[in-house]
This record gives structure tokens, sequence and C-alpha cells, in this order.
């Protein structure tokens, strides 16, 4: 379905974030935390995306398209759609497609 998950391999199998988590809720105050969905993730892919938008790939449907074919895929769609994201080979393909480098500033 086109949709990119991440998957970092902590305790709790989340992304760790710097967050002042209450008692009250489960934590201890402020602290590394990891947390897991799409809260967590959608921040990773847009800077990704803006990773391959800055080799010089503008079109949006062309971004999702090289994020969804470089990801780690794995054996579970209904999980993790289209893979685990690869942000090294998505600004690798990206700059493959335009053939922009980072010296051309």
């Amino acid at each position: 379905d086109g949709t990119v998950t991440l998957l970092i391999d902590t305790k709790a199998d989340g992304i760790l974030q710097n967050t002042n988590y209450p008692a009250s809720q489960g934590g201890q105050g402020d602290g590394y935390y990891a947390f897991q969905g799409t809260s967590m993730a959608s921040p990773h892919v847009a800077a990704a995306a803006a990773l391959v938008m800055a080799q010089g790939v503008k079109d949006p449907a062309k971004v999702k398209d090289i994020l969804c074919k470089t990801a780690v895929k794995k054996n579970d769609a209904k999980k993790y759609g289209a893979g685990i994201l690869n942000v090294a080979a998505a600004t690798k393909a990206a700059e493959a497609e335009t053939s922009w480098k980072w010296r051309h500033l």
C-alpha cells in the first residue's frame, strides 16, 4: 500500500526519543523512551523525503516511489507496508535519478 515503517532495534522495538514522560502515564519523568507508531515514524520519513528532494527529485509521486522501492522488504506487508525505511539507499537512488551531487553547491 506504499506505507513505510521504521524499526529501531531497542529493548522495546521503538524509536528512542527524549521526552518528559510523567509517572502518572507510566514513565519516569524526563528521559529517553522507546515509542512506536506513525507519530514516531512520520518525522523520519519526512526527513528522508526531504533528503531525496535535496538530491533534485521534486515530484512528490517520484519521492514516494523512491522511498518505497528502496525500503528493506519484510514478509508482512500488512504490518510493514513497503518495508523498513532505508535513507541511504533512497538518497543514493535519488542521486542516480538526477545525477545531482552535493559538490554542485
